[in-house]
């Protein structure tokens, strides 16, 4: 029997478009979709996903690259205002690489409170590294984000957050990048493992090492600080601080609307050629069909058992693990073997939850919400 439970997270891939080529990006890139839904078929899926869902709502901007629809943005963000009598419960997120990030986008997002991270893989070398303009020659994507948000640090009151990805190249060098992100100016810094790389026993111990660095230097930051001058922060280690299971790994939390109008019950549904992306829709313009959701998640849970011979359900860290479905699609699609994949993602996965916990029992930082509401804004 399928117990009713409902998305709280719509993830809208704008478009599959970027002006970066990031080397463990997983969005598809077949190059044979132009076509993308006008504004009001984008109002339309907002509308589907907000009556649907009870109780708080997040709406998440990304792509591809998100601000090259920046005039969409502006658009869903007027539309979800008028709406906000009715949602008042609405966080709207952001995930861009930041080169395109003027001083007028940067002022819309402040202004109407929308939550934005900026995506910076460490120091320059290893940044760019990962993280190069598409176009050769196109100067270094890291100097051009820094530029961008340069008035924002010096002010001392920046805004945007940092989502960084290490891969076990840098594992070792984590505490230095958000040592490093911390002193530029940036107090929400979150940061995430290259999940589609190779670890060794010896990149995991490494990663390991480094979590228990970055317990030490998560409380050297709140020494001698008033709650004025505000602390490190991090959407994962919130959610154990305030107990918001936003994995819930037996439930899945998101949804996401392609860049072809569709709505997928996976993201790494979109790391496929649009052929490969039939059997993961869930909806489209008429709707979204949350039974066929939770059923075709199940599906995907039975066969990972079945492949790998363990049953996450009777495992004490179910409750806060990563969801592995995304890595069984985008491993298995490609032909790969997951059961061997899947020891280093249980541990990855554990690496985390006992840092965070870790930090949740030694930790006295009070409540205070991490997202603020889209209702709050007159600018709209």
């Amino acid at each position: 029997m399928v117990l009713i439970d409902f998305p709280h997270t719509l993830n809208i891939y704008l478009t599959s478009r970027c002006n970066l080529d990031c080397s463990y990006c997983f969005v598809s890139k077949d190059g044979t979709e132009d076509k993308e839904p006008d504004i009001e078929a984008l109002k339309r899926a907002v509308d589907n996903f907000l009556g649907l869902v009870p109780g708080d709502k997040t709406i998440s901007f990304t792509g591809g690259e998100p601000l090259l629809r920046f005039a969409r943005i502006k658009a869903l963000c007027r539309h979800l205002k008028a709406r906000s009598n009715k949602d008042t419960s609405l966080s709207v997120t952001l995930t861009t690489n930041g080169t395109l990030l003027t001083k007028n986008r940067y002022s819309f997002l402040t202004k109407n409170n929308i939550n934005f991270k900026v995506s910076i893989d460490g120091l320059k070398k290893n940044h760019e590294k990962n993280r190069p303009f598409k176009i050769n020659n196109s100067g270094s994507s890291y100097n051009c984000i820094i530029a961008n948000l340069e008035e924002a640090l010096l002010s001392g009151d920046c805004k945007a957050g940092v989502s960084l990805v290490f891969a076990p190249n840098t594992a070792g060098s984590l505490v230095e990048y958000i040592s490093a992100f911390w002193k530029m100016g940036f107090k929400r810094i979150d940061f995430h493992p290259d999940m589609f790389a190779r670890w060794t026993g010896n990149d995991l111990d490494l990663m390991e090492s480094s979590m228990g660095e970055f317990v030490d230097f998560y409380f050297s930051t709140l020494k001698g600080r008033g709650a004025a001058k505000g602390t490190l922060e991090n959407s994962l280690l919130y959610n154990f601080l305030h107990n918001k299971n936003s994995f819930r790994p037996l439930s899945c939390g998101k949804i996401n609307l392609g860049w072809d109008g569709n709505f997928y019950y996976c993201d790494k549904a979109l790391s496929l050629p649009a052929s490969g992306r039939r059997e993961f829709i869930i909806g489209g313009a008429a709707g979204i069909d949350n039974r066929l959701r939770l059923k075709l998640l199940e599906q995907k849970r039975a066969q990972i058992r079945k492949v790998t011979g363990k049953d996450c359900r009777r495992c004490k860290y179910v409750r806060y693990c990563f969801c592995p479905i995304g890595h069984y699609i985008y491993f298995s699609s490609r032909g790969m073997n997951f059961k061997k994949y899947f020891p280093q993602f249980c541990r990855i996965s554990r690496i985390y939850i006992r840092t965070f916990l870790a930090i949740t029992r030694e930790s006295n930082v009070p409540p205070r919400p991490l997202f603020s509401k889209v209702g709050i804004s007159k600018t709209f």
